[in-house]
């Protein structure tokens, strides 16, 4: 559908994915400036009202596309408040052996689970796309997250690229001669 008017944005947002969402969490500390307008402590202040539009969003719009490219931190040790509860869900399994390990603290499950969240129990529709890592498809720390992925979405489709490294040192035939 093409814009209405010039002024229209596209439904685009620059955004910290993992805050924002809740109503209860206070924003970033502001402080007042020159003739006392309210300054963002962010590092670019021009970005506040990207900030405020994308924060709106995220609290009372729907959401049907979730895109990203998450970062592949190993271990994260501290989380913001408001994103500390993501991975909660893939700690326990109902069928499958229980996780091991902390593979769970990876920056991108939080990421998975934001996505997830998003698209099944806020919109009820909608598509989540990532490039990640190839860890969470059979290490032992990610047996809840599967589960639980594979429980609450209709399809899951994964496009392997096998980037992992043990992996990509075979030829698709798999073997590595």
């Amino acid at each position: 559908m093409p814009l209405r008017d010039a002024d229209e944005r596209a439904a685009v947002y620059l955004t910290n994915a993992l805050t924002g969402w809740k109503s209860d969490v206070a924003p970033p500390k502001e402080k007042r400036g020159v003739a006392g307008q309210l300054h963002s402590t962010l590092l670019f202040p021009e970005f506040a009202e990207e900030r405020d539009a994308a924060d709106r969003v995220k609290r009372e719009e729907k959401i049907l596309v979730v895109i990203g490219n998450p970062p592949y931190n190993r271990y994260v040790s501290v989380a913001a408040a408001e994103e500390r509860d993501l991975s909660e869900a893939y700690r326990s399994t109902k069928r499958a052996p229980k996780p091991q390990g902390m593979g769970l603290n990876d920056l991108y499950v939080r990421f998975f689970r934001l996505a997830e969240r998003q698209i099944t129990e806020r919109s009820g529709m909608g598509v989540t796309c990532f490039i990640s890592n190839y860890s969470w498809l059979d290490g032992l720390s990610y047996t809840g997250m599967r589960e639980h992925l594979m429980s609450a979405f209709d399809e899951v489709f994964v496009d392997n690229l096998h980037g992992d490294r043990i992996i990509s040192k075979l030829r698709a035939a798999g073997s590595s001669g």
